[in-house]
């Protein structure tokens, strides 16, 4: 068979190597999607052979890459070569999350004490003056597997005495992980395993520092976590109350642990969050500046340049320094795709090798995905890819903005709308939001922030420097009042609701014609092909309802929905800012199925598992109608009528205990008022004052009791008739307390399935094992949020049962690891 030149193998390998590492992506992503019992049958973590296996699959793929590329291979030979690298990331994938989930922390030791030693691996700083700390298990025990990674949460008094690397014993109250689980949204069970987390744990007493053996060696190989912490130390106390903080902290090491939900929300509409972290920008403008000065230097020695060019020692010096500062700044998705691409693009021009940008891309994320298979969760690995992917693709003969404008000024603008147009479909999936303010505001901020702030960061940290620090704080000031007034002006954000895949496809499509010559792609359209993405979402049909029951923890949030409105019925707890469900859950969810206001927002009563996240909705949702039990001088009737001022509409605020019956498209709204009889009588506690809501199209019923309990339940039971209650799903009163759920009021509602709303092992035991026996004892189904996740019914206008959905069977390849549901629809 004949041989061919070095320029016939390059355009023979080039496209191979793309495909199979293409093939590999989707091996990962199939398995990622399968069940976990296929991943075990696939890669047993107790065999010996695994490792064997995969190292022998993956050489077999090397081969075949290599022998495609000098040989002229048929078309089968080659698809075999696609289908072992499918395999092999369908196993890689496999082998790597049967490990992760055989070092969890099992489910029956949540909460259990064990007297254990670790090695301390990171250290974070956190809001409140908390401490978050990583950590390696190394003695194992039935309930915490060796090399099991903990998070714990310290106080800074108890962190003064740790160093990074060290060894440690301390005596820890263990957190299982069980993630909730809901339709929409961000999923942190994703987050885990790309971590390689297995648990939480709290520590109990004093932690007693171990002799360290080889710290030499130790302080070695985690002088980047040592030198993170030490700069996080400075920059917290050098910057200590100023407002830019946690953003000067971002820039330096890539913690974004102190950056609040308000800071969060405003770079997320401006569409600057890619640049608060250390980007590949960042790193890439660091690299070529030491490069530069390198070179420079490097040309003053005749010597040396004989023996190797300036700009190679340049270029390869600043791919050195790019490795060091990634390092330092926590080895996140972004920057190693960066440190990746210059290592390669470095090595190719050493060689006098032809280089092809898309195979420099695909070499980075093969790397990445090898390195971390669960890295195609992580959002900054894709958006990252994503926009120099599209970067490549506009720059490379498809697209020129503007022949006319000079080249300094049309490549910035080319860039920007290029990954504008890019990013669309992708920011509609993951954040269901498009900000229409990005390309100015990134037209400023990239910039000022690689120039000015990103600049005196690194000197004010690496050189302690406070001068420094004080000076990029400030810039990044002026650079957020620039920002605000953007947002100001009108609206920032477009809204883009979850559609069907084919719809995303069709987008995507139009996003891609977008950056083509004319004559290949109609401009016209292209712009009608990304018009669909403006279609209204699924919404139930006339005289028909939809009810979701959104897995928030030990709390209650519920969505309905008909033909033309929406209802949300409690929003959930918000312990902590961090946490808010408001903001983590229910925005999520209006953002993914509305395209307008939200026409209700109830709150039952004042508990903060029902009305936590109301402040964030009220903040940054329009809403037409609020009502709940609530005083008139409560903090939320005070932002619902900001509500309304902020939006420009009339927000009808109103007691639930008054409100008569209404009707939307069919469906009927009926509240059902406990009236106060005797207000003196102590029972009658804010739990007892909840709002109660009935809804029914005169074939299906539910009812929403808020945490009423055994008192209010009598009452409404003497002050409304049986038919009035009687209802075909019952929301569990008190999320199943033993103090609610009574006999006569059971007999009353005549329920044909129960929802709880809980948390996972919650510290007020619900729901109760006397009421969940009474439940059983009537044949009742129940469902539980903290088991089944969300749980979406959908009634019909006739006498069907209603269809049944709940997130664990919705995400079943990590559902399954779980404990499965009582009830099986």
């Amino acid at each position: 068979m004949p041989r061919c030149n070095a320029d016939d193998m390059y355009r023979q390998h080039s496209p191979q190597f793309r495909r199979l590492v293409g093939a590999f992506c989707c091996g990962l992503w199939l398995c990622s999607q399968s069940p976990l019992e296929w991943a075990h049958a696939w890669s047993n973590h107790q065999s010996w052979g695994v490792g064997l296996w995969a190292c022998l699959l993956c050489t077999a793929v090397y081969g075949v890459v290599t022998t495609a590329g000098r040989y002229r291979q048929p078309l089968y030979f080659k698809t075999l070569a696609i289908l072992l690298a499918c395999i092999a990331g369908y196993g890689w994938m496999a082998l790597d999350s049967t490990a992760t989930l055989a070092r969890r922390i099992p489910l029956n030791c949540h909460r259990q004490d064990v007297t254990t030693h670790f090695q301390l691996l990171e250290l974070g700083m956190r809001p409140g003056g908390m401490v978050r700390a990583q950590v390696e298990n190394e003695s194992p025990s039935p309930c915490l597997p060796k090399q099991a990674r903990l998070m714990l949460r310290l106080d800074q008094d108890q962190t003064q005495q740790l160093q990074v690397g060290d060894h440690y014993t301390a005596r820890l109250t263990l957190r299982a992980l069980h993630p909730t689980k809901n339709f929409d949204g961000f999923s942190i069970e994703h987050h885990w395993m790309q971590l390689g987390l297995s648990g939480f744990a709290q520590v109990n007493g004093n932690i007693t520092h171990l002799a360290n053996e080889h710290g030499a060696w130790q302080r070695l190989l985690h002088w980047p976590a040592r030198l993170r912490w030490t700069l996080t130390e400075w920059v917290v106390q050098t910057l200590d109350g100023h407002s830019q903080q946690a953003l000067v902290l971002a820039l330096l090491t890539g913690d974004q642990g102190l950056i609040d939900p308000e800071h969060r929300t405003l770079y997320a509409n401006t569409g600057i969050a890619h640049l608060v972290a250390i980007s590949g920008l960042h790193i890439t403008l660091f690299a070529h500046l030491f490069g530069a000065l390198l070179a420079r230097l490097w040309r003053l020695s005749p010597r040396l340049c004989l023996q190797c060019p300036a700009g190679l020692a340049g270029l390869a010096g600043g791919t050195v320094m790019a490795l060091l500062y990634a390092l330092t700044s926590g080895w996140q998705a972004p920057a190693q795709r960066t440190v990746y691409m210059l290592a390669m693009t470095a090595w190719l021009l050493c060689r006098q090798a032809k280089t092809n940008p898309w195979d420099v891309w695909f070499t980075a994320a093969g790397l990445c995905m090898l390195a971390s298979p669960w890295c195609l969760y992580d959002t900054g690995f894709q958006l990252s890819f994503l926009a120099i992917a599209t970067l490549i693709f506009s720059s490379h003969g498809h697209y020129r903005f503007n022949s006319r404008w000079p080249d300094w000024l049309s490549e910035p603008v080319r860039a920007q709308w290029a990954v504008t147009v890019g990013l669309l479909v992708p920011s509609a999936m993951l954040f269901n939001q498009q900000s229409l303010i990005s390309p100015l505001a990134n037209a400023i901020a990239i910039p000022w922030m690689s120039v000015v702030s990103t600049p005196l960061a690194l000197l004010g940290g690496l050189g302690h420097q406070a001068w420094a620090l004080h000076l990029a704080a400030g810039s990044l000031a002026a650079l957020e009042s620039a920002l605000g007034w953007l947002v100001e002006q009108g609206p920032a954000v477009l809204h883009l609701h979850s559609q069907p895949a084919w719809i995303l496809g069709l987008a995507g499509l139009g996003c891609a014609g977008l950056l083509m010559p004319r004559h290949v792609f109609p401009r016209t359209l292209a712009f009608a092909l990304i018009a669909l993405m403006a279609l209204p979402p699924a919404r139930p049909a006339e005289q028909t309802f939809w009810v979701t029951a959104l897995d928030i923890g030990q709390g209650t949030a519920v969505a309905v929905q008909t033909r033309h409105h929406a209802l949300m019925f409690d929003t959930g707890p918000a312990l902590t800012p961090q946490s808010d469900q408001g903001r983590l859950v229910l925005l999520p969810w209006l953002k993914a199925h509305l395209n307008g206001p939200l026409d209700a927002l109830w709150i039952s009563h004042s508990d903060a598992d029902h009305s936590g996240g109301a402040a964030s909705v009220l903040a940054q949702w329009p809403i037409r109608a609020f009502a709940s039990s609530l005083p008139p001088d409560h903090p939320l009737q005070a932002a619902a009528r900001s509500n309304g001022e902020r939006y420009s509409r009339t927000v009808n605020t109103a007691d639930c205990h008054r409100l008569p019956t209404w009707e939307w498209d069919g469906v009927r709204f009926e509240p059902l008022p406990i009236r106060q009889d005797d207000p003196t009588d102590k029972r009658w506690t804010t739990n007892n004052h909840s709002c109660v809501l009935r809804i029914h199209n005169g074939v299906h019923s539910v009812l929403l009791t808020g945490d009423v309990e055994t008192f209010a339940e009598q009452k409404l039971l003497e002050q409304h008739p049986p038919e009035a209650l009687q209802s075909e799903v019952l929301f569990a009163p008190h999320h199943g307390s033993k103090t609610s759920s009574s006999p006569a009021f059971l007999e009353a509602v005549q329920p044909t399935l129960v929802i709880v709303q809980s948390g996972w092992h919650n510290r007020y035991h619900h729901p109760h094992p006397s009421v969940m026996a009474r439940y059983t004892g009537q044949n009742l189904p129940v469902l539980n949020t903290a088991q089944d996740g969300a749980i979406r019914l959908r009634f019909g206008a006739d006498t069907t049962p209603p269809s049944l959905e709940t997130a664990v069977q919705i995400r079943a390849g990590l559902g399954a690891t779980h404990e499965n549901s009582a009830y099986q629809p």
